[in-house]
């Protein structure tokens, strides 16, 4: 707030008695500032050219990915960046389908583990087009039933996702991604503490007439690693 000296008060007390002025002429006029809240309690590390260079990678392991899924399926695959944010792992999880494909994965030089989700439509679009493919047309019901008679199909398929997510990183810096556990219920990955924070990359999928999400998460611990090289 601006002070008045003693001259400016006496001079407006003056133009007031001279009746050259109205007293509303000196209220405060509307503040035109953008006022944003913040939450103290949980404030944001994650900062506008955090989101922007991770768009940026997202959006070339994106890109790869879709013509990586055409090639091998034959089909009409579009992956688009939708966002880059925060959040604490329990909303994480909670947001997360009982039974997807939720994919734990380390990346050294990098200390700690990741996540790579692939909902259950995506997945089941994925492998039921490759065995397809190779003249395999049994009826699959359930998830369960697609790993018990796809899981080399699906582990070669997420492997070769984690080399274009190493492509996309090596200007930033080199990772090596190593496939650790694949499961089918997020309750029973426990990463991080459910209050401690995640940054989640989310891509709209897109695969012929199927339409999904795929999500990576790195937890704020492992972030912090590369968050230098992302500002830089």
């Amino acid at each position: 707030m601006e002070v008045l000296s003693q001259d400016e008060i006496e001079q407006l007390l003056r133009a007031l008695n001279a009746g050259d002025t109205e007293p509303e002429d000196f209220r405060p006029s509307a503040d035109s500032r953008k006022i944003s809240i913040y939450d103290f309690a949980r404030p944001s590390r994650l900062l506008n050219i955090h989101k922007e260079k991770l768009t940026e990678v997202f959006n070339s392991f994106s890109h790869n990915l879709a013509n990586n899924l055409i090639e091998k399926l034959s089909l009409p695959v579009q992956i688009k960046v939708a966002s880059a944010d925060e959040l604490t792992y329990d909303e994480l999880i909670c947001s997360i389908p009982n039974s997807t494909t939720l994919v734990t994965v380390s990346m050294p030089p990098l200390k700690g583990n990741m996540l790579f989700e692939l909902t259950d439509e995506i997945t089941y679009a994925i492998i039921y087009r490759i065995r397809q493919k190779n003249g395999i047309t049994k009826k699959i019901k359930s998830l369960q039933e697609l790993y018990d008679y796809a899981n080399p199909i699906i582990e070669k398929t997420i492997v070769d996702i984690l080399g274009l997510l190493k492509k996309a990183w090596a200007e930033i810096i080199a990772l090596q991604p190593v496939l650790v556990k694949i499961v089918t219920d997020p309750q029973s990955v426990r990463l991080i503490s459910p209050s401690d924070m995640i940054v989640v990359v989310t891509m709209n999928i897109k695969i012929e007439e199927i339409e999904s999400i795929i999500n990576f998460g790195m937890p704020y611990a492992v972030f912090k690693q590369v968050r230098d090289k992302l500002a830089g």
